[in-house]
């Protein structure tokens, strides 16, 4: 398995981002699966580009860390877990907590992190398999942190641990090179909770963003106290992004900040360089807006970036780091915004873009 560091302090705790390749799987279970729920149908087919996904949850150590950073919007506790652990994964920590966590993380790397889609976290499950679990069709408590006295077939009566574990404790990995998948904490993922469940999969970043913060969000996984059928692959559960709970924690996934330069011509495009342009936008239909503002921009002969954000954040990055040679920054705008000497605008979903610096 590919991967790289996130070395954020001196000693051991590196961040290990797993890639996650490329590919297509159906989301959701299937009508013969026992456990089934509404919610978790009708099964549909995802397209997904690749991007990095942290190798376990956040530890209760790297959450110290990175909450010690400069504060973007919102203070967070130092030491919130209720099973104290430095290799324990972080808890009590809400959606808005684990947001915050990611914006510092992103400033302090220069590298773009953020919570999964509940896509992204599920295809990363399955990690190319049909089955309930990652492990197959049935889950042990030898493999993964669960309820075990509340088993029932076809699941295996086994241990109730009554608290997290070390996010290192098990064996059990699956292909792409992720632990605790299943198990252990609920973890925060980027969606708000749609009633179409197939239009959860073509929901975008940039539409995330804009909806009311205090939208239920959804979360993945199951934790300690699960029910084993709480901790399938397709199962989705929400909270409050302002809930903390014992047994809701969170993993973060990367998508490159930035790309050196632009092809020589359309032709030569790589996939590579397609992938670094839509991982920002979170394979929907709002590839096709970017894709085409990319062939665009291709014919320009010189070094560019570009960066998905709102305005907001658009005026971070600029205190943060100030405008350098070659960027440019795809943003969100207003019409009160569009004499601000952008390069282009274009209209998608009743919305303005522009592609500025």
């Amino acid at each position: 398995n590919h991967y790289f560091d996130e070395p954020i302090t001196q000693d051991d705790l590196a961040i290990r981002m797993m890639l996650i390749p490329s590919g297509s799987f159906l989301m959701g279970s299937p009508e013969s699966d026992l456990a089934r729920r509404d919610t978790e149908g009708p099964q549909h087919e995802v397209l997904v580009t690749q991007f990095f996904m942290a190798k376990y949850p956040v530890t209760q150590a790297q959450w110290r860390r990175v909450a010690v950073m400069p504060q973007v919007k919102r203070e967070l506790n130092t030491g919130p877990s209720c099973f104290q652990g430095k290799l324990r994964p972080v808890e009590q920590v809400s959606w808005l907590d684990a947001v915050e966590f990611c914006d510092r993380l992103t400033i302090a790397t220069n590298r773009q992190y953020r919570l999964p889609t509940e896509a992204e976290w599920e295809y990363a499950c399955r990690a190319e398999t049909t089955t309930p679990f990652h492990f197959g069709e049935i889950l042990s408590t030898d493999y993964a942190n669960y309820d075990g006295n509340n088993a029932r077939s076809p699941n295996i009566q086994g241990k109730y641990r009554e608290q997290t574990t070390p996010v290192n404790k098990f064996e059990g990995v699956n292909k792409y090179g992720l632990h605790d998948m299943h198990g252990n904490v609920w973890e925060w993922c980027q969606d708000n909770r749609l009633d179409n469940y197939k239009s959860a999969s073509s929901m975008s970043l940039s539409q995330a963003i804009t909806i009311p913060e205090d939208t239920s969000r959804i979360l993945r996984g199951g934790s300690w106290n699960s029910h084993p059928s709480f901790c399938r692959s397709a199962f989705r559960n929400e909270a409050s992004p302002t809930v903390r709970s014992n047994n809701i924690g969170f993993r973060v996934i990367c998508s490159p900040w930035r790309h050196p330069a632009l092809p020589k011509n359309k032709e030569s495009k790589s996939p590579d360089v397609v992938d670094s342009l839509t991982s920002l936008a979170s394979r929907s239909r709002f590839d096709e807006f970017l894709l085409h503002e990319w062939q665009r921009l291709a014919d320009i002969k010189q070094p560019i970036s570009l960066i998905l954000c709102d305005i907001d954040n658009f005026r971070l990055y600029n205190e943060t780091f100030g405008p350098q040679a070659g960027d440019r920054c795809l943003i969100r705008v207003s019409r009160a915004l569009l004499n601000t000497g952008a390069d282009l605008v274009s209209r998608h979903g009743g919305e303005e873009f522009a592609i500025i610096l």
